[in-house]
């Protein structure tokens, strides 16, 4: 399976693969090219469109509460950042962590039929400071897609508890109608309705709604950023 995986990779590798989206969704959206994602990580910065981050920081610890659905401390790939619109001034902090242990985590309210033993997660939080202090908790399940009896999927909450997007991986390109075990990028919907995607191989790239409020694309802006650094797909590719 790896080595199909990597024969039809090199196959795309002709032209510049890029994830498919749905039709409808890419008509309306607004596509930026990421700058930063690869190459050197020490002092890393991503930005795309009017988005920047602060250094990525990867020798943060710390111990975390998801309130809803996951508790960890210690995971193996901490990650912290803030991001900012530099031409609206707003900007959120994000925290995450990925390769979390068994007992880390503990599962809630139904919104995943898996074993209480998955390994492979990303969660954490994102915190606004203005207007008004407000955090969202994330929880992504399988976003590797390694585990073959959980699909790639994952939630965002607001502060109540209620679901605000929900994310599921990306597993097809364009040009290919056979969706790979691969993820590629992940998709955000409000409801069924796509509103952003973020693409992680290449240098990576991120798309928006154009309806979407700046607010929620200060937030989908974290997550996309928080994606795209939390691995590296070149680097998976290599060692297949």
């Amino acid at each position: 399976m790896k080595r199909l995986a990597f024969i039809f990779l090199a196959a795309v590798s002709c032209k510049t693969a890029q994830v498919s989206l749905q039709q409808d969704f890419a008509a309306r959206a607004e596509s930026y090219e990421v700058q930063g994602k690869n190459g050197w990580q020490v002092n890393q910065v991503i930005k795309f469109g009017p988005y920047e981050t602060s250094k990525i920081d990867r020798s943060m610890t710390f111990s975390y509460h998801v309130p809803f659905l996951v508790d960890f401390s210690g995971g193996k790939e901490s990650l912290a950042f803030n991001i900012v619109n530099k031409e609206a001034g707003a900007g959120v902090n994000f925290l995450g962590d990925s390769r979390l242990k068994d007992n880390h985590l503990s599962l809630a309210k139904g919104y995943f039929q898996i074993p209480l033993k998955q390994k492979d997660v990303f969660a954490g939080a994102i915190y606004f400071s203005q207007p008004e202090l407000q955090r969202f908790d994330f929880l992504l399940l399988n976003p590797n897609n390694q585990q073959p009896t959980a699909k790639c999927q994952g939630v965002v909450l607001d502060e109540k508890g209620d679901d605000y997007f929900t994310i599921k991986g990306i597993t097809k390109l364009q040009g290919s109608k056979i969706p790979q075990t691969q993820v590629f990028g992940y998709e955000f919907l409000q409801g069924d309705k796509v509103v952003g995607a973020v693409e992680t191989l290449n240098k990576g790239r991120v798309w928006f709604d154009t309806s979407l409020s700046e607010r929620d694309r200060l937030l989908l802006s974290s997550l996309a950023t928080g994606l795209l650094v939390r691995n590296n797909l070149q680097e998976e590719v290599e060692n297949l």
